[in-house]
């Protein structure tokens, strides 16, 4: 399983199709991942945002997809550290990802590696 990084609001716009794609394929899937909502939020937030999309092979559709916000603050005592929070955090009535439910435990696996190598404190 390959995992990339989408950070660029015209790489997120080329996922459209595969975006609804799963969108459509996955039973746990609501509003606040489709394409419309999520899409429009995050060319909307000021916080800095990316997509981990998992796919079976380099080239091939994403077989799952993660968006996620990224945050730093400061704690007086520490300094600064970073903050993972889910893709719809703030606005959303739930948060998650969308996965095709026939590659779920590969998925799952390969996006909860790359989100381990982030470098992150806290994650909500």
């Amino acid at each position: 399983m390959q995992i990339e990084i989408i950070e660029a609001a015209s790489a997120l716009a080329c996922l459209r199709d595969h975006w609804q794609a799963l969108y459509d394929t996955d039973p746990e899937a609501n509003y606040f991942l489709s394409w419309t909502w999520m899409s429009a939020w995050l060319k909307r937030t000021q916080a800095m945002w990316l997509v981990l999309a998992a796919r079976l092979d380099p080239g091939r559709a994403p077989v799952a997809l993660f968006p996620i916000l990224l945050g730093t603050k400061m704690n007086p005592e520490d300094g600064f550290y970073n903050e993972i929070h889910m893709g719809g955090h703030y606005l959303a009535g739930y948060t998650g990802f969308l996965c095709d439910p026939a590659c779920q435990d590969r998925a799952i696996s390969a996006l909860a590696y790359a989100l381990r190598r982030l470098n992150w404190t806290n994650l909500f």
